[in-house]
């Protein structure tokens, strides 16, 4: 299963180590992206093991600092599916 999110960067980047989190009735999946400085679409594909019917998919982007917890980057919103 292959995700497309597009997004906009409204500040400054603090970290070169950002992921994508991908929640779903399966659990969480944590996907490493680069971002680009003001805006882009991350493309990348889901595990084999998540499924369509692991539905409802909601979708973030963390900072992960090299310590301390992940830090939030963007607001959590559902994915749209198309099938």
């Amino acid at each position: 299963m292959g995700v497309s999110v597009d997004y906009e960067i409204t500040g400054r980047l603090n970290s070169s180590r950002y992921v994508l989190v991908i929640e779903s009735s399966a659990g969480q999946f944590v996907v490493p992206v680069t971002l680009a400085p003001e805006r882009g679409t991350v493309q990348e594909f889901l595990p084999p093991s998540v499924r369509p019917e692991h539905k409802p998919f909601r979708v973030r982007i963390e900072e992960r600092a090299s310590a301390g917890n992940p830090v939030p980057a963007s607001n959590t919103v559902p994915l749209q599916t198309s099938y």
